[in-house]
């Protein structure tokens, strides 16, 4: 299993958002888990068309064990606000940024306190 450090996890999620972005800001802008996911094919396949089979990109699955959610790892690398994360992923469409299973998982957590 590929172990990713902090900061590798943080550069790769600010460059999928920054390449999404309309170079208004420069951090760009939050990326969903799709487009994340779409921005990391399209990079590891022009490595391979351009014959570079060394390039390793994180999944979003490396992302689940540093943080909690996807709405968190885009506040904590990216310097985005929570405001400015809900209003682009509109509050939560994805298991990463709090799918209904994630909610309901939580609320058994805290009952269970």
């Amino acid at each position: 299993m590929w172990r990713w450090d902090a900061d590798t996890l943080a550069q790769v999620l600010r460059d999928a958002c920054q390449a999404h972005g309309d170079g208004c800001d420069s951090r760009g802008v939050p990326v969903r888990v799709a487009e994340f996911d779409h921005w990391r094919w399209e990079r590891l396949d022009q490595a391979r068309i351009e014959g570079d089979d060394r390039l390793h990109l994180p999944s979003r699955a490396a992302y689940r064990r540093p943080f909690p959610t996807w709405e968190r790892a885009l506040v904590e690398c990216c310097d985005f606000t929570v405001e400015e994360v809900r209003g682009r992923l509109g509050g939560g469409a994805s298991r990463a940024s709090g799918s209904p299973t994630e909610k309901a998982r939580a609320t058994a957590r805290g009952k269970a306190a």
